[in-house]
């Protein structure tokens, strides 16, 4: 077979599912996948930008996308199932004090080695459990609400 690639999808851990399979019409936009997110740069364990979850709570979430869209709206997620290398690569990069090139976007008024004794970004995270997402709301047309910050931004007006 000349000029036909294929492409295994990767194998889902016991229990998980694609959230797409489960709830298509929540919008994904998996930001440690790309270059737009706190490190500016794709985070490791990100192979692909789609969304993985306990199969339990891609059925919750699909529950609330019904009840979003009868109001016309819609959900999107930025994160979903993380995993532990991820949290470890972002612990590397908030060690590395010479990397300052996203300060002036995500984290302005901190330095970045205290986000995780301010808990902005935690050690252990329910994220690699496959239960947590990081959640926004869209209108129906995809036009993103306004939640008076960007997606990850560490400062108090976030809390």
């Amino acid at each position: 077979m000349t000029g036909v690639q294929t492409c295994a999808l990767p194998i889902l851990p016991a229990g998980f599912v694609r959230l797409s399979d489960v709830a298509p019409g929540v919008a994904q936009d998996i930001r440690y996948a790309g270059s737009d997110n706190f490190t500016g740069r794709p985070v490791d364990g990100y192979g692909a930008g789609a969304c993985w979850l306990r199969e339990d709570a891609a059925r919750a979430l699909a529950r609330a996308e019904a009840a979003a869209q009868a109001t016309g709206f819609r959900l999107i997620v930025w994160d979903c199932y993380r995993p532990q290398r991820a949290t470890e690569a972002f612990l590397r990069w908030a060690r590395d004090a010479s990397d300052q090139a996203m300060k002036a976007r995500y984290y302005p008024a901190i330095d970045k080695s205290r986000l995780f004794a301010e808990q902005y970004i935690g050690k252990n995270s329910t994220h690699s459990a496959g239960v947590s997402v990081d959640l926004g709301m869209q209108r129906a047309d995809g036009a993103p609400l306004d939640f008076g910050t960007i997606f990850d931004f560490f400062d108090p007006r976030d809390r």
